[in-house]
């Protein structure tokens, strides 16, 4: 009778345990079902890193110039935020890596919605250092020459175009803000490239920009 007893028991408590499993794994399943509608948000952080080096070749550049980029905006960490919201290795910012993901069919990283695609860029420094030397070489395609790619880096199109017609014009690269004249400056030295003679305008660009880093900053770029 006792033995009945034990035997009804443990029936009784493997039921309940086979309720509680499966209920466990429908809260599961509804739960990761969720995140898995952008096809990147269930990984886990090493899933996340080894799904993301497919889409790059993960090969750093070899170039003096691009080491020494790396070196000026990270000091090749690739957890930095800067306080323009630029991430990773190469600093990149978030609207011009998803241009670049998507320039080079990227296209799962190109449509990564903001957080994730921080996120991702942070993660894989491979990935990072791709759509950041790709956006470099678009500078030196444009202008045919590394200063000037490297102002379109750090200062944008509008910067590397006006740095483009002074050359053109009078041989030397006229910068408009200090951030940009103190970063052509520091890696053309680093990196030994025979930059152009340059000229740093002080209108109200630079003091906009010098008003900037001094908020965001505590400090001005390169003390200019």
């Amino acid at each position: 009778m006792k033995s009945s007893r034990f035997y009804l028991v443990f029936m009784m408590f493997g039921l309940s345990a086979c309720q509680t499993a499966t209920l466990t794994d429908n809260v599961s399943t509804s739960f990761t079902g969720n995140m898995h509608r952008d096809g990147i948000g269930a990984l886990d952080s090493n899933q996340l890193t080894a799904r993301t080096a497919q889409l790059s070749d993960e090969q750093p550049s070899q170039t003096s110039i691009f080491k020494a980029l790396i070196q000026q905006e990270s000091s090749g960490r690739n957890h930095v935020v800067s306080h323009a919201g630029a991430v990773g290795r190469t600093q990149i910012t978030l609207p011009t890596a998803r241009y670049m993901a998507e320039k080079l069919g990227m296209n799962s990283i190109a449509n990564l919605p903001k957080q994730r695609l921080k996120y991702v860029l942070m993660r894989n420094p491979g990935l990072n250092e791709k759509l950041g030397r790709a956006y470099f070489d678009e500078g030196r395609e444009r202008y045919g020459r590394d200063d000037i790619a490297l102002i379109y880096y750090n200062g944008g199109p509008r910067a590397a175009n006006a740095a483009y017609k002074s050359w053109k014009r009078s041989g030397k690269l006229y910068i408009y803000t200090g951030e940009t004249y103190c970063y052509v400056k520091k890696i053309s030295r680093q990196a030994g490239i025979n930059a152009a003679p340059m000229k740093l305008i002080r209108g109200q660009a630079y003091h906009k920009n010098r008003a900037r880093w001094l908020r965001k900053t505590g400090k001005a770029p390169c003390h200019v």
